[in-house]
C-alpha cells in the first residue's frame, strides 16, 4: 500500500522557519509507515533559495488543516491509510504551530530546481510518532510545492 500527498504552500517572510507539514503514525496503527522521499520546488520563479528541514517528533500546538493523501494502488479498491498528515494552509504562518520542532533529521536547500529527498523507504516512522517538515524562504513570498510518498507495512 502506497501513498501520495502533495501541497503548494506561499511562505510569507524571508528567513523564517515555517512549520509546513504535520506527518503522523498515531497511536495504535499497529503499522510502521516507510517514507520513499519528500520532494520540494521553488514554485515562485525568484532565484532565492527555499531551505527545507525534516524533524522527528515535534511537539505540536495546533495540528493544522487535513491534507489528503492518495492512494497509489491502481486498478482497484483504494485502501484507507491510517497515517494523519495535516498542514499549516496555503500561506505560512497558517494553523500549524509548534512551540518545539524536535529533532533534526535532514536539511535540504532548492533554488528554482526540484529537489528530491530520496530516503529509499529508509525513513521509518513507528506507531506514535511523527515528523514535521519546515520551510525557510530566502525571499518573502515563495512559494514551494512538497510531495510525499509513502507506504504502510
Amino acid at each position: 500500500r502506497a501513498y501520495q500527498t502533495t501541497t503548494t504552500i506561499e511562505l510569507s517572510n524571508n528567513f523564517t522557519e515555517y512549520p509546513m507539514i504535520l506527518f503522523k503514525n498515531p497511536l495504535g496503527s499497529g503499522k510502521t509507515v516507510y517514507i520513499r522521499n519528500i520532494t520540494f520546488a521553488n514554485t515562485t520563479g525568484a532565484s532565492k533559495a527555499i531551505t527545507l528541514k525534516v524533524y522527528s517528533n515535534p511537539t505540536v500546538t495546533n495540528s493544522g488543516s487535513a491534507l489528503t493523501p492518495n492512494s497509489m494502488f491502481i486498478g482497484g479498491s483504494a485502501p484507507i491509510t491510517i497515517t494523519n498528515i495535516t498542514y499549516t494552509g496555503a500561506i505560512a504562518p497558517g494553523t500549524l504551530t509548534v512551540s518545539a520542532s524536535g529533532i533534526n533529521l535532514s536539511t535540504f536547500v532548492s533554488t528554482n530546481e526540484t529537489t528530491n529527498i530520496d530516503y529509499n523507504w529508509g525513513l521509518l516512522i513507528s506507531a506514535n510518532n511523527s515528523i514535521l517538515i519546515s520551510g525557510i524562504p530566502a525571499a518573502n513570498n515563495q512559494k514551494t510545492t512538497v510531495n510525499i510518498i509513502w507506504s504502510e507495512v
